[in-house]
């Protein structure tokens, strides 16, 4: 992913790059790729639609533990 992703930013010269993805995106690793190339980066995924213990994880390693951002209505407890 961050070959492709390091290519178009260089093609199009983008000072200001923000990564878009969907929940298959979410893990560890490429969320560590994103953070160590300092990249920004959105994941988009439907918390009601995965296990609790996946939630939290997630949750983790964003440094929070008790909220998720709810688009439509700000943020919301879990």
């Amino acid at each position: 992913m961050l070959p492709v992703i390091d290519d178009f930013v260089q093609l199009f010269d983008l000072k200001d790059f923000v990564v878009m993805a969907d929940s298959s995106l979410i893990n560890k690793a490429n969320i560590g790729l994103l953070e160590s190339a300092e990249y920004k980066y959105i994941l988009g995924v439907i918390s009601g639609a995965i296990p609790w213990k996946l939630r939290t994880g997630c949750l983790a390693l964003t440094g929070q533990t008790d909220a998720v951002w709810n688009t439509r209505k700000g943020p919301a407890s879990v």
